[in-house]
């Protein structure tokens, strides 16, 4: 685990992390990277204005210590999927390890949703993305000229099990109850 992981934060996307990323956005590097198209400030607003309606999409900004380095969220979110994406528009934190843990973030918020499966694409030169998604658990769906398309299939979370609780000594033990899974 990374210094950083520890310090990372997920919050609303606030109108602080949009003048952000209209900087993160604008950088020549990023913009290739995450193959965003050319858009003005009016775009932008509009956008952000539009995410309280916006029943198929999800954002958090993403800090460190204070500092706002990135943006992570689900977009096309349907009955059963959504696809992932994600940037760190500080590139003093490009190659920090950060990567796994914004992941997992998108996963538990997938897992909320109670969808089966995120989906992302990736530009094929992206190697560093294309790395840690298939280290993550990311499988190859199909690719193209352009990008390769992943998906990652989210099995549904084990039942719950019931125990009953005794404390002897000090000591607390659990034993499964009679005709709890096990």
């Amino acid at each position: 685990m990374s210094e950083y992981e520890m310090l990372l934060i997920f919050e609303q996307f606030s109108m602080e992390y949009v003048e952000k990323s209209w900087e993160w956005l604008n950088d020549s590097e990023i913009r290739q990277l995450t193959d965003t198209l050319v858009f003005t400030k009016e775009d932008q607003l509009v956008w952000y204005e539009s995410l309280p309606t916006k029943k198929d999409y999800r954002v958090w900004g993403i800090s460190i210590t204070g500092e706002k380095i990135g943006v992570v969220g689900l977009k096309k979110i349907t009955k059963d999927s959504a696809e992932f994406f994600t940037y760190i528009g500080e590139k003093k934190y490009w190659g920090k390890g950060l990567g796994v843990q914004i992941l997992s973030f998108a996963e538990e918020q997938a897992r909320k949703l109670k969808l089966v499966k995120m989906i992302l694409k990736v530009l094929n030169g992206n190697l560093r993305a294309l790395n840690l998604y298939k280290r993550y658990g990311f499988l190859n769906e199909k690719q193209d000229d352009r990008y390769t398309y992943m998906v990652m299939m989210l099995p549904p979370p084990p039942p719950p099990y019931l125990y009953r609780i005794c404390i002897v000594n000090k000591n607390t033990l659990f034993y499964p109850l009679k005709g709890a899974a096990a």
